[in-house]
């Protein structure tokens, strides 16, 4: 039972890892691009992106990319909607995370 629970923590914080990583860099990307857009078409859309905003994109997007990386690297014995769950999973405790910690820095 021990096992089991240490396994099952062990599955959400890798996933919460990954995403939290690839999260933050894809969401600095989208940092880098929002502050040169001038366009009114895209402005919109990533048009000066905050930090929180840009992380939570980059985790939107980032869990299709990783999710589709972890199904095409695992030979065909992962299915895409499985991994898309778990880095789901990840994605949401890694926002989490994040909350609690910019909320702790603002006040």
């Amino acid at each position: 039972m021990v096992q089991q629970t240490l396994a099952f923590l062990a599955w959400i914080v890798s996933a919460a890892i990954v995403m939290a990583v690839a999260g933050t860099i894809v969401g600095e990307i989208l940092r880098f691009i929002s502050g040169r857009v001038k366009g009114d078409r895209l402005a919109w859309l990533v048009g000066d992106l905050s930090r929180g905003e840009a992380f939570g994109l980059g985790l939107l997007l980032a869990t299709f990319v990783v999710a589709g990386a972890y199904t095409a690297m695992s030979g065909g014995t992962a299915d895409y909607g499985g991994a898309w769950i778990h880095y789901t999973v990840g994605a949401a405790v890694a926002f989490a995370v994040y909350a609690i910690v910019a909320s702790r820095r603002a006040s």
